[in-house]
């Protein structure tokens, strides 16, 4: 009864007051005559009925809906929800048998009145049965709108996810495949050329490696984290050879090389693809590189996240963005697994902070 508009939407599944104006009236009606009306006998008062029969009904239904609220703060995911269906009926059962122990032993006979309507007569294990039934039905209906409702939403971001995914490659094609980074990096091959036709011969594998993982992971949501370490691998050896040791990448927590994960380190844990790569290209986009002036770059793996921390040395003039930054990326995340994607600055670095996913942890969207 004391929850927010937003708490009871969120927990229930829609605003329930209107259900429990017209449901306890109907309910408590109802209950009165299946335990009194047309019962030989019984000397029964419609309004007193009704009116301790409102009383008995709203009893249940609030301490019942309560414990459906408790339940799903408590366990709020998809895969609890046969046990806190169990819960939920456990208690019922539970509940019914003790209200409906206390009303026949202690408040019946001290109230002649009640039981001269009736109250009472009937075998405890069928007002026990009564009242269980009148409470399960009321938590089905409460739980049938809450799926439907988590349903809908599950629908509703299934687009979303779609429509930002859409985006998302389109806009990471628009960022990879432009003017500046092709004729950037035709310019640093025609450098190398004369200088190490190996060299030169590698970096055009390297770049066409990077494009090729650009059409590959576009249909893809995750990539594993050993796979997006190695497509940045392809991509700081084409930045270091535009800008030699003007540029320095470093690896904290696993190989350079990117030849195996430390071995403390799952196998399932994935990425947004191209993740690390954008961050490495803003780093480099938004920052100073120069002989006076080198950028660092630090790739930090943990058991949790990926952190990519670069030195702060902001241009006087900022380039143009392609629109698709690090908001776009802290939503993605945040529609693939919950977690969120952070930024911190100080007046020194830059650090943003990529939550590794487990396909445990990541939602299952509904499919029509």
């Amino acid at each position: 009864m004391l929850l927010s508009r937003e708490e009871r939407i969120r927990y229930l599944g829609f605003d329930d007051h209107w259900a429990m104006a017209l449901g306890i009236p109907f309910l408590a009606g109802l209950a009165a005559v299946l335990f009194i009306a047309g019962r030989e006998g019984s000397d029964y008062n419609w309004s007193v009925c009704l009116s301790f029969s409102f009383m008995h009904t709203l009893i249940y239904w609030v301490i019942n809906r309560r414990v459906v609220v408790y339940l799903r703060r408590r366990y709020p995911g998809e895969k609890d929800t046969p046990r806190r269906i169990q819960l939920m009926t456990a208690f019922s059962v539970t509940f019914a048998l003790a209200v409906e122990s206390v009303l026949n032993s202690l408040v019946f006979p001290r109230l002649d009145w009640l039981v001269g309507a009736g109250y009472g007569a009937a075998p405890l294990s069928f007002e026990v049965t009564v009242a269980t039934t009148l409470c399960l039905m009321v938590l089905a209906i409460y739980e049938s709108i809450y799926f439907f409702t988590r349903y809908r939403q599950s629908l509703l971001e299934q687009e979303r996810l779609m429509r930002t995914d859409v985006q998302a490659q389109l806009e990471t094609l628009k960022q990879q495949v432009n003017p500046h980074f092709l004729f950037n990096s035709l310019n640093t091959l025609v450098q190398v050329i004369p200088e190490d036709t190996d060299k030169a011969v590698l970096f055009t594998q390297r770049l066409s490696a990077v494009y090729r993982r650009i059409l590959e992971y576009r249909h893809r949501d995750l990539i594993t984290l050993e796979e997006e370490l190695e497509a940045l691998k392809d991509y700081v050896f084409l930045m270091k050879t535009r800008f030699e040791d003007k540029l320095l990448v470093t690896y904290s927590g696993g190989g350079a090389q990117v030849k195996s994960l430390p071995d403390n380190f799952e196998e399932s844990v994935f990425l947004v693809p191209l993740s690390l790569q954008l961050l490495v290209e803003n780093a480099i986009k938004h920052n100073v590189v120069s002989e006076d002036h080198p950028l660092r770059i630090e790739i930090i793996l943990t058991a949790e996240a990926v952190n990519v921390v670069n030195n702060l040395q902001p241009r006087s003039r900022r380039k143009n963005s392609t629109g698709w930054g690090q908001d776009n990326l802290r939503q993605r995340y945040r529609l693939a697994g919950g977690a969120q994607a952070t930024v911190a600055v100080t007046s020194t670095h830059y650090r943003v902070t990529l939550p590794l996913l487990r396909l445990e942890n990541t939602p299952e969207y509904a499919t029509a």
